[in-house]
């Protein structure tokens, strides 16, 4: 599908990939996803495609050099705009596996939540990113679940599943955020696979 996008959170939906039975011209991985790209579901969907990786500010989110050569992950989007990019020590050590990395765009910051360019989470960052900045008409997300479901692998910084209940919290602003700008973007068309009980009722959102 051209101009089209896979967006690959973390949550537990991502359990139900298998439910996605069509190809996208773009795929992208959000944050630490060491432990999918072994998953043999996941090689079969990956490999070969068009990928990108978006990445936050914790270095452990970064993949080995073998998964991104493996892959052929074209890029890393950092959640920076280019100032912070510039001096961004995720960058450098990017840089100095010989991995492309990319600032967001300037057009991100009006959409942003403290118009600096911050966002919910770095999932909702990629579906802003994906259609303000890469142009993406047909928008595909897996794994948001905002923080109703627990995470397909583990957290982060703790390494459990559960969600924890500062990120819960989140969810009080995530919803809102979500809804107010797809209601924006009337033009693109969008599917959530979600274990979660959002649903904004609009006709060009679907939700599986």
């Amino acid at each position: 599908m051209n101009d089209s996008i896979l967006i690959m959170c973390r949550g537990n939906s991502l359990s139900r990939v298998q439910e996605i039975d069509q190809k996208y011209e773009q795929y992208a991985i959000i944050n630490e996803w060491k432990e999918q790209l072994e998953e043999e579901v996941f090689k079969e969907l990956l490999i070969g495609k068009n990928i990108m990786h978006y990445v936050n500010r914790d270095a452990r989110v970064i993949l080995p050099k073998h998964q991104y050569d493996k892959y052929n992950i074209q890029y890393c989007q950092l959640n920076a705009l280019e100032p912070e990019y510039n001096r961004s020590p995720i960058r450098q050590v990017l840089n100095n596996s010989g991995i492309k990395t990319e600032f967001m765009c300037e057009d991100l910051v009006d959409y942003s939540t403290n118009d600096r360019g911050g966002f919910p989470s770095t999932g909702v960052m990629s579906l802003v990113h994906s259609v303000i900045c890469l142009k993406k008409k047909n928008v595909c997300v897996i794994g948001m679940d905002f923080f109703e479901d627990d995470y397909y692998t583990h957290h982060t910084n703790l390494g459990v599943k559960e969600v924890q209940e500062y990120q819960k919290k989140k969810n009080i602003n995530m919803k809102p955020f979500v809804t107010d700008f797809l209601k924006k973007s009337k033009e693109v068309n969008f599917v959530f696979y979600t274990n979660s009980s959002f649903d904004p009722k609009l006709e060009h959102v679907e939700i599986r």
